[in-house]
């Protein structure tokens, strides 16, 4: 047998949208599951019996068993324990981070992860062949966080390749000699720079997951974008657990029929405007009772601009419901149209990651 999976705890069975979570998220790191299965408690014999029949074993659990499935990991490798993360986990263990780890056993790798509903998988490390993440830093600009973090490179036998995805979005690539080094690197750095850190390769997939996992869910009014915001989220598998829906609306007609957007707005200040995105994030909310909303309305060229208003000139904001907290930037794009759109994208995701930031980080 293959790839089996060990689910303790009944209630993450039940849990429809995490135990879909669940799935997904291992699928993706390892392509196929031989075996599912779960159990209400820790039964020794049944799970020996299956890390005898199978190559790879990933067992998942709440934190409180977290401990006795070391030690039961412990006894069947004649192994010792040692503390990390405040958790005892086997002295072979190699890689681990926090909440997760790998043992060898009988020339196969058993990962021992500890879950919690409504929280984001621990990093599953049985395909250790994958040397390098990417790091996306919010508020901080490229070379301050390559400073800030350049104190654990050693420690952690990792490099880094940091440059400026957006303004405001700082990424950097971080290689090391094994997997392990570059989770633990991960977990550092988010020591060093608290929420400000989210680590992966794709901001939307994660978005998206993260939101499927707590129930929160997105809506858009797309102006310049055109839909490429809504694009963008809906390629993404789980899409349709977060997303109430999506309004492209050019005109002004249609910006006051749909969005309720107040014609003395648009009249005294125009479509590009700071007073008509805060209309189109009202009127988006209120149609959909989505819990987060994003608006964008631009020139995006080549044609349109003014001397007030260039091209590349783009409203942009985000809503959260339950807060009402409310940001608006207004930005100045260079490019062409496809380039000030994606970027106009790009800095209304970074937006929402900031007025999410109690369910994102």
């Amino acid at each position: 047998m293959g790839n089996s999976l060990i689910v303790i705890g009944e209630i993450f069975k039940l849990n429809e949208i995490f135990n879909n979570y669940i799935i997904r998220e291992i699928k993706d790191a390892l392509k196929s599951i031989d075996l599912i299965i779960y159990l209400n408690d820790i039964n020794e014999t049944k799970i020996t019996n299956i890390i005898n029949e199978s190559k790879n074993i990933l067992i998942l659990s709440n934190r409180d068993n977290f401990n006795k499935i070391s030690l039961f990991l412990v006894n069947l490798t004649n192994d010792s324990t040692k503390e990390r993360y405040g958790m005892e986990i086997p002295l072979k263990a190699e890689p681990y981070i926090k909440n997760s780890f790998v043992i060898e056993f009988q020339e196969k790798l058993i990962n021992v992860l500890a879950i919690k509903e409504s929280e984001k998988l621990p990093e599953i490390l049985l395909n250790s062949k994958k040397v390098d993440t990417t790091l996306n830093i919010f508020g901080i600009d490229e070379k301050s966080s390559e400073i800030l973090l350049s104190s654990i490179t050693e420690e952690f036998e990792a490099e880094l390749f940091t440059y400026k995805f957006i303004e405001g979005w700082t990424k950097i690539l971080v290689k090391a000699k094994n997997f392990g080094r570059v989770s633990q690197f991960v977990e550092k750095a988010k020591e060093i720079l608290p929420n400000k850190i989210i680590a992966t390769d794709d901001i939307i997939k994660y978005i998206v997951e993260k939101f499927g996992i707590l129930g929160k869910n997105i809506t858009f009014a797309e102006s310049c974008t055109g839909g490429l915001l809504v694009s963008m989220f809906t390629k993404q598998s789980g899409a349709s657990d977060m997303l109430e829906g999506s309004l492209v609306t050019y005109s002004n007609r249609i910006k006051n029929g749909w969005l309720a957007v107040k014609n003395e707005n648009l009249e005294n200040f125009g479509a590009v405007s700071e007073a008509v995105i805060k209309d189109m994030l009202r009127g988006v909310i209120d149609a959909t009772s989505a819990d987060y909303a994003i608006a964008v309305s631009g020139v995006a060229g080549p044609s349109g601009g003014t001397k007030e208003k260039p091209i590349g000139t783009v409203f942009i904001g985000v809503k959260n419901r339950k807060s009402n907290e409310e940001l608006i930037s207004r930005m100045k794009f260079n490019g062409d149209r496809n380039h000030i759109q994606e970027q106009s994208a790009y800095y209304a995701i970074m937006m929402l990651v900031e007025i999410a930031r109690d369910d994102l980080f």
